[in-house]
């Protein structure tokens, strides 16, 4: 019975994920931020966030040292707080992501990018010749937007060529504009 029950609620919370990704909203979101912001024909996103990238952006919005202080278009320190329901929310809805791959069909121009490991067992050639897949393509990760302050606010973490933003992003003329940023890296 405790199998069935644990087996029960993992098919809820992944169905629940699932209906997140087929949001209209989230979709439409998350085709016009990247549409915005990559231009390039050979456009691939990766199916879940690396897990540290992760912990990093949520560990990101809890502090409040000088480094983690959202910055203005203009590079400008900006005093701007979310509330602790708030941040709540974004780790919950980020932390449920984790592990579960995004549907293939997400983005209208880009396309799943399924990476291997490298074997052990590779010779030299054998790693360069994997490594001459990843020529020309530009690979993208994200995680679901989350709305906020009835939709007028949007918290978003974005990784593009190694390195990561959390993005809050405001409603201007029904049209998503970035408002701030906090540059998000990891090793």
């Amino acid at each position: 019975m405790k199998s069935f029950l644990v087996l029960f609620f993992t098919l809820v919370v992944a169905h629940g994920f699932c209906q997140e990704q087929s949001n209209p909203a989230v979709k439409q979101f998350l085709n016009e931020f990247v549409s915005n912001n990559e231009h390039a024909k050979n456009l691939y996103f990766k199916p879940t966030l690396h897990p540290k990238a992760l912990e990093n952006s949520i560990q990101r919005l809890d502090y409040k040292d000088s480094d983690s202080v959202f910055r203005d278009h203009h590079n400008r320190k900006v005093a701007f707080e979310l509330s602790a329901d708030e941040k709540k929310l974004i780790k919950e809805t980020w932390i449920s992501q984790q592990n579960k791959p995004w549907d293939s069909t997400i983005l209208e121009h880009a396309t799943i990018f399924r990476e291997k490991p490298i074997p052990e067992n590779f010779t030299k050639e054998q790693r360069l010749e994997y490594l001459h897949q990843f020529e020309g393509k530009i690979i993208v990760q994200f995680s679901m937007p989350v709305f906020l302050r009835n939709d007028s606010l949007c918290v978003f973490y974005y990784i593009t060529y190694g390195g990561g933003s959390i993005f809050i992003l405001r409603k201007e003329d029904g049209m998503w504009a970035k408002y701030l940023v906090i540059p998000v890296f990891y090793s």
